[in-house]
């Protein structure tokens, strides 16, 4: 169908116009002989003529005029729509021009915390963190000229009002404004993503070095069993008050140490979980934190809440992460002062934006009036070896960050140059009754009954067996787990079966505790076994009960950790 545009009629028009002139003019003579007749007709004409012509003339002036009306409202609800989008989209949307911004949308100030007017104001160079100032400004001056691709997408940081760093990515393209090159610009609040994903890398190095750590625990340890009991065994020998029994002493401190090392290793292990009991943390945190500003120059101030919730924890990793983040506190006042130790009772929802499930928690914080952690480092404080101390192994963060994952729980900072620094654990609450502690025994335990111990190190076997028999148990022994079940048999063949076993729970190229349990307990249901392993993070040790054991002993142990692990099982402790 033929589309008659206002250019097309007009044109119409003076077609059959011309036509109709001549073709009239033609009739009028033949019809019209007398003269002043044809000029009556001429006139007549004349006037139909206008007549018809402004007709026409109005109507293609009042059609132009409602088609303007008509785009006018389409481009102003077009206008409005796209204003409405842009004023309400989730990203900042903004244009760049001259070192300067020509326009931002609300939701730009919404990201930075200044206002519309404050943002068009000043270059935007002031809005951008100081490390990335440089690369966006030369980008956009490069782009500017036609020197880079006009599209770009890539990331950078902005300086909220508030001083809060604020991670975009921006996407983009050049275009114009004004009859000027410029660049339209729209920014993602890439924070919380960004936070994530540095979450996700630490906890893969975590992971990293705890599969290295685990490699080497079970061998190292080993060799720490036989030089703590040893050196142990031999000081209780000796007695207090003797030259040689002070310096076992000091040896048995330097085996300590090295265990402490071991473990924090282990820590970094994502694959296990802690050995948890049911306690309050209030004198845990008294502890702990007292011992470790022994000797120092630094006081500490508390602040606990005297009904804090109970939590399922291993208290001595919980201990470790009070130690770590007080000495973290004090060597950070160089000239001393006090450091603050808080605790109370909260109830995390949603709307507090933390990485963790809603619901109880007891809150842990530890803040100092130090020189506060540099913008750079806040990132790395919590990675394995990353340290700015002169004297420092890297470990404490990282090792306070693991434990604190591994219990359900967060760690987080916050701090300010020269106004010091604020360290949060949140660990969850749990419904349990805290079952009340026994204080520890003698430092050796004697006893009687049979004793089997299964190791797969002669060393660990050896020096096992003689602190047994010195407390006065029978003692066997076996390499793995399918000797310790043959023994076992045999004993009850024997009619003098062994009363406790202690199994290591992995043993090289042959069979483990784990595997023995099963065994044992189909041959005996009532037997009684000690796991005992340098795996300290394997499942087993948490929920040793679980696999049928009936407790627990951690490699490397010292003469009197064992003595009081075989009395809890016979009852005499």
């Amino acid at each position: 169908m033929l589309k008659l545009t206002p250019l097309k009629i007009v044109g119409l028009y003076i077609a059959l116009s011309v036509l109709w002139i001549f073709s009239s003019d033609i009739a009028l003579e033949m019809i019209a002989a007398d003269t002043r007749v044809y000029t009556v007709l001429s006139i007549a004409k004349g006037w139909f003529f206008i007549a018809v012509t402004a007709t026409l003339l109005f109507g293609l002036i009042r059609r132009y005029a409602a088609e303007r009306d008509e785009t006018e409202k389409k481009l102003c609800e077009s206008e409005r729509q796209c204003r409405f989008v842009v004023d309400h989209a989730n990203d900042g949307i903004l244009i760049a021009q001259d070192g300067m911004l020509r326009f931002v949308n609300p939701r730009m100030a919404e990201i930075t915390g200044y206002t519309e007017e404050e943002l068009l104001a000043r270059p935007f160079v002031d809005f951008l963190h100081p490390e990335d100032r440089q690369m966006v400004f030369d980008r956009h001056m490069q782009r500017m000229r036609g020197e880079l691709d006009h599209a770009f997408s890539y990331t950078f940081r902005l300086l909220a009002k508030n001083g809060r760093t604020v991670w975009v990515e921006t996407r983009g393209a050049v275009s114009t404004w004004n009859g000027k090159p410029a660049t339209i610009n729209f920014l993602s609040d890439i924070t919380d993503r960004k936070r994530a994903t540095e979450e996700l890398m630490r906890s893969e190095k975590l992971r990293s070095v705890g599969v290295l750590a685990g490699g080497i625990a079970h061998d190292f340890n080993n060799i720490l069993t036989a030089i703590l009991a040893n050196v142990s065994f031999a000081r209780t020998q000796l007695g207090a008050g003797s030259t040689a029994a002070d310096r076992l002493m000091e040896a048995e401190k330097a085996s300590l140490r090295a265990r402490e090392l071991t473990r924090q290793l282990l820590t970094f292990s994502r694959g296990g979980a802690p050995v948890r009991k049911t306690i309050i943390l209030a004198g845990l945190i008294r502890e702990s934190a007292t011992l470790a500003l022994r000797g120092s120059g630094t006081a500490c101030e508390f602040a606990i809440a005297g009904d804090l919730w109970p939590i399922e924890a291993d208290e001595g990793q919980i201990g470790q992460v009070i130690n770590n983040l007080v000495i973290n506190a004090s060597h950070a006042m160089a000239r001393g002062g006090t450091v603050r130790v808080a605790a109370g009772n909260v109830v995390v929802s949603r709307q507090e934006n933390l990485a963790i499930a809603d619901g109880r928690y007891v809150m842990l914080s530890v803040s100092d009036r130090g020189a506060g952690i540099p913008e750079e480092h806040r990132s790395r404080i919590f990675d394995p070896y990353f340290t700015t101390k002169q004297e420092g192994s890297g470990l404490g963060l990282a090792v306070c960050y693991s434990i604190v994952l591994n219990h359900g729980g967060i760690i987080a900072v916050d701090s300010k140059l020269g106004a010091g620094s604020l360290f949060t654990v949140y660990l969850p609450a749990t419904d349990k009754a805290v079952v009340p502690g026994q204080e520890d025994g003698p430092e050796l335990i004697p006893g009687s009954g049979r004793v089997l111990v299964m190791d797969d190190e002669a060393m660990v076997r050896d020096v096992a067996g003689e602190i047994i028999r010195s407390l006065g148990y029978e003692v066997s022994a076996a390499k793995d787990g399918r000797e310790a079940v043959e023994l076992y048999r045999r004993s009850m063949q024997e009619g003098r079966p062994f009363d406790v076993l202690i199994m290591d729970l992995t043993v090289q190229g042959g069979m483990g505790g784990r595997d023995a349990i099963r065994e044992l307990i189909s041959l005996d249901p009532n037997v009684r076994a000690i796991v005992s392993s340098g795996y300290h993070n394997d499942p087993i040790m948490a929920h040793y009960r679980e696999y049928g054991f009936q407790d627990v002993i951690a490699k490397p142990y010292d003469a009197a950790s064992l003595s009081k692990a075989l009395a809890r099982i016979l009852g005499r402790s």
